[in-house]
């Protein structure tokens, strides 16, 4: 029997969005959600066991970005986060992307983040005057209420 031929997604081909923020982020820490369950014992052994239903939370979502300080984008997209820290709402949108010469989508579908609300954001942490071989980040933590792929 032979296996369906594949061909998965590299970490690199994806384009990572915010709604309303120019440019693009060049690292997305990923999609993690979840289930909690509450814990049972039968009264018969001394197992534990776990409820069918139960809650679900999305861990946070970081994205990252270079920061250039003379970038228009890196600057609007800086102070579009300082806006949005008093709870405004942003939607990120994550999209498997092909390279051919050029940027294709790939498939119909993307990551769909809403409710995206600051928590904590970081720039120009990663300053060494002694080293000097990386770039500056602009990175955002989001706590969020959904996660769709769609």
């Amino acid at each position: 029997m032979k296996l369906a031929q594949k061909n998965p997604l590299a970490n690199s081909d994806a384009i990572v969005t915010l709604e309303g923020i120019p440019g693009y982020w060049t690292k997305f820490s990923g999609v993690k959600e979840t289930q909690s369950r509450p814990v049972y014992s039968d009264g018969l052994t001394s197992r534990k066991r776990y409820a069918r239903t139960g809650t679900s939370e999305f861990a946070d979502v970081v994205l990252s970005r270079p920061f250039d300080p003379e970038s228009p984008d890196d600057i609007a997209a800086y102070q579009a986060i300082q806006a949005a820290k008093f709870g405004n709402e942003l939607t990120l949108t994550v999209r498997p992307v092909k390279r051919e010469g050029e940027l294709l989508f790939r498939g119909k579908r993307a990551w769909n983040i809403s409710g995206a609300r600051v928590k904590e954001y970081s720039v120009m942490e990663s300053i060494d005057t002694g080293e000097g071989n990386a770039v500056v980040m602009f990175s955002v933590t989001f706590t969020v209420d959904d996660i769709v792929w769609g």
